[in-house]
């Protein structure tokens, strides 16, 4: 499997809404696990290649750069597009680089993008077993 030299084929298979929102991006990255090596399965492969995506992600922060990682693409067509086989999956597509002008993004983006974040508290997701 060679890899592929345009983002054409990412761009295709990403769902609409990520379309406007990496179109000034640096680079996208397909991030994908194989299921299996040499006939053995590998169960923690996708685990292994979010490890590989968040690493990736520090070192980018770290270079200066930005990155957003999307799980809105069709993973068939994906593999379609790239020629991966029965046994390669893509886990996540990141886009990075520089950050972009937030005025020059659409409307609908700006209002997302500048709204107040808010997280659940961490109490609603730790569960302790006293």
């Amino acid at each position: 499997m060679s890899p592929a030299v345009t983002s054409a084929p990412i761009l295709d298979v990403l769902a609409e809404r990520w379309s406007t929102r990496i179109f000034d991006a640096a680079a996208l990255i397909v991030f994908a696990a194989s299921a299996s090596l040499d006939g053995k399965p590998l169960p923690w492969a996708a685990y292994d290649t979010g490890q590989a995506a968040a690493h990736f992600t520090v070192q980018a922060h770290a270079s200066g750069l930005y990155t957003h990682q999307m799980g809105g693409f069709h993973r068939d067509q994906i593999g379609e597009a790239f020629g991966f086989g029965d046994d390669l999956a893509a886990v996540t597509v990141m886009a990075v680089g520089a950050l972009g002008d937030i005025d020059a993004a659409p409307e609908a983006l700006r209002e997302r993008e500048q709204a107040p974040r808010t997280r659940r508290p961490i109490e609603e997701s730790l569960v302790v077993d006293a």
